[in-house]
C-alpha cells in the first residue's frame, strides 16, 4: 500500500526542515511575509513602518516643538 497524501506530505515538510529550506508558513498554510522595516520615533519611540512617509509625516505632526527630520533622521517624509 502506497503513501497517503498527508503521508507524502509530512516526509517533505520533515526533509525541507532538516535541510534548513522550509518555509514558515501560517496557520492555514499560507507562506508568511518578511517583515517590513520599522523606524523609531527618537522623540516617543514609536515604531513606524519606514516605507510609508505619509504615515511618517502625520506622526511627525503630534510633535509640534520638533521638525519632522528630527523626529526620523535619514528617513524620507511626504511635504
Amino acid at each position: 500500500m502506497g503513501l497517503s497524501k498527508k503521508d507524502q506530505r509530512n516526509r517533505e515538510h520533515k526533509a525541507a526542515e532538516k535541510a534548513g529550506t522550509k518555509v514558515q508558513t501560517t496557520a492555514g498554510g499560507v507562506p508568511k511575509k518578511a517583515p517590513k522595516e520599522q523606524i523609531v520615533c527618537t522623540v516617543c519611540k514609536a515604531s513606524l513602518i519606514a516605507s510609508m512617509p505619509i504615515v511618517l509625516r502625520d506622526h511627525a505632526g503630534k510633535h509640534p516643538k520638533v521638525a519632522p527630520q528630527d523626529c526620523f533622521p535619514g528617513a524620507t517624509i511626504a511635504p
